[in-house]
């Protein structure tokens, strides 16, 4: 999810809930230091285990309301990153990622929607602030905790499946030819499988199905081996829906959403 998402997402919580605004901020940005780090994204940072530790420092050194405002922030990231194809590692060190795979991190419609529902909310603040000062403190608490503790089990019993692709469809070698222009962009694509299907294990534990696909040109796909269970070998033909990118030795798609026989 972009971090503009995030972090408007982590203000609204803050007013509404009256709660510590730059630990709930923090809390909601902390998660992505990953990108920063010599660590794969979305795994340890991205943990509940990181999020309890990281509670457990605040409320040593700043007390009870910050502690809980940072674990709030926090977990509003860790729920809008759930819906994305790619994931958490939630329950990290357990090598898995759980996810809704609900829309894809860049998808501008979720995005624009997320923060000019926040914007709404946000214009709309002093009569929901008013009309939760009818509630007990505790009353609200559990209801908020209640809700996480349900969301976290949603997540770890979600079911794998397929969503929708917002990429746009263009052939293999169009997108090689103006490889600059689609660098980062989610792409619509197919051709035939022209290499062995390697394996390959990150040092996060994500098991990797990497091959060429070819139709002119051909470009690298790095598949994380649960995001579909087709059945595909060298010289199938097939359509898969990915982001392209520059950021390595050859130009690849990874971060693959579907992958279909044609």
């Amino acid at each position: 999810m972009h971090s503009i998402t995030h972090v408007v997402a982590a203000l609204t919580l803050s007013m509404l809930l009256v709660l510590d605004m730059p630990f709930v901020v923090f809390g909601a940005v902390v998660p992505d230091i990953d990108l920063l780090l010599p660590i794969a994204h979305r795994t340890f940072f991205h943990s509940l285990l990181f999020g309890l530790l990281l509670t457990a420092l605040v409320q040593w050194k700043f007390g009870k309301r910050a502690s809980i405002s940072l674990f709030l922030g926090f977990f509003s990231h860790i729920a809008l990153d759930s819906i994305t194809p790619m994931g958490v590692m939630f329950l990290y060190p357990y090598l898995r990622s759980f996810s809704f795979r609900l829309v894809a991190s860049g998808d501008p419609v979720f995005n624009i929607g997320t923060i000019a529902l926040c914007g709404v909310l946000l214009a709309n603040r002093y009569a929901i602030v008013e009309m939760l000062n009818h509630f007990p403190p505790k009353k609200i608490r559990r209801f908020t905790f209640g809700f996480v503790a349900l969301f976290s089990v949603a997540l770890i019993l979600a079911p794998q499946r397929a969503v929708t692709c917002e990429g746009e469809y263009i052939s293999i070698s169009s997108l090689i030819a103006q490889q600059d222009a689609y660098d980062g962009v989610q792409v619509i694509t197919n051709g035939t499988v022209c290499s062995d299907i390697d394996t390959y294990t990150s040092r996060a534990g994500n098991l990797y199905q990497i091959f060429l696909l070819c139709d002119g040109e051909n470009v690298e796909i790095w598949k994380l081996y649960d995001v579909e269970e087709t059945v595909f070998s060298e010289g199938d033909t097939i359509e898969l829906c990915g982001t392209f990118t520059l950021d390595y030795s050859e130009p690849e798609i990874n971060y693959i959403i579907y992958l279909s026989s044609v």
